[in-house]
């Protein structure tokens, strides 16, 4: 009885052991992301010998796709890949793979993922950036002891350095304008001490980027050839360029200048980003 069930299973198991890869391969792997924002596929099952990502001939190509590891499943291999992309649209993964090693080429299916466009359709440019609340700090007696230091100090400042002086100074201060770098700090800091989440990141580049694509013409150009210019711009990309590493290298060093990131934004009114059509942008 044992002899004649696995003369019978052992056939339907290597048979079913067969058809699982083709299977998992056929089903593919639905993946979306938005425009920018990387994404990964794990697990995906490919029929034929190991396979590898081609060669990125256009530096300008709206899609990029990277192979993070590989591993035999039977008769097929299972991969991981990230990918991202600079334009919205469906991209099929293995139109960017090749057989590794010279091996034959096998017929691969479509795997089929989605990128989404940052904005809802109709809308030309992204939603001002909104500057946040800063949180409420202590209790009763922090208030109290802040309100004494205060006078304190205060009252030194009035007997010592005279009433004239101290008022001059904090009128000069008063009346200085604002600029945009001072719009910026709170943000750009935030970011520094890794207290920005991936989406505000991404929401502060969107708006970085559509301000500096007005600014520098780029108006009609490309989405992915615009992108390039404002990165290659000296003063344009160097924030823009910095967003991209905290983006895509969250475990990347917290040593920047932040008074050079906002360099270029010193001379610019806070209200800059807020109407970037305007001619008091620059553009």
């Amino acid at each position: 009885m044992n002899r004649l069930a696995t003369k019978f299973c052992c056939p339907l198991l290597v048979a079913l052991f067969a058809v699982a890869p083709t299977y998992a391969a056929d089903e593919g792997a639905s993946s979306s992301t938005s425009v920018g924002m990387p994404a990964t596929i794990e697990e995906l099952v490919l029929p034929g010998p190991a396979l590898e990502v081609k060669p990125l001939e256009d530096r300008d190509a709206p899609f990029v796709l990277r192979l993070i590891e590989s591993y035999p499943h039977g008769s097929s291999r299972r991969y991981t890949f990230e990918y991202y992309a600079l334009e919205p649209g469906d991209y099929n993964l293995t139109d960017y793979l090749r057989p590794a090693e010279a091996a034959e080429a096998t017929e691969l299916p479509e795997v089929l993922v989605s990128v989404q466009p940052l904005l809802p359709p109709g809308q030309m440019q992204p939603n001002a950036l909104q500057s946040s609340k800063l949180p409420r700090v202590g209790g009763y007696w922090v208030w109290v002891t802040l309100g004494t230091i205060l006078w304190l100090v205060a009252g030194y400042a009035i007997l010592f350095l005279g009433r004239k002086k101290s008022a001059e100074s904090t009128a000069a201060e008063e009346a200085r304008p604002k600029t945009l770098a001072d719009r910026l700090r709170p943000t750009v800091e935030a970011a520094v001490a890794g207290e920005l989440s991936q989406p505000e990141l991404a929401e502060l580049e969107r708006v970085l980027f559509a301000f500096w694509r007005h600014r520098l013409g780029l108006d009609e150009a490309p989405a992915a050839e615009a992108m390039r210019e404002v990165l290659a711009h000296p003063e344009g990309g160097q924030l823009l360029r910095q967003l991209e590493a905290w983006l895509h290298h969250p475990d990347a060093g917290s040593d920047v200048d932040v008074a050079a990131l906002l360099a270029p934004y010193r001379d610019l009114p806070a209200d800059a980003m807020a109407e970037p059509s305007q001619e008091a942008v620059g553009a």
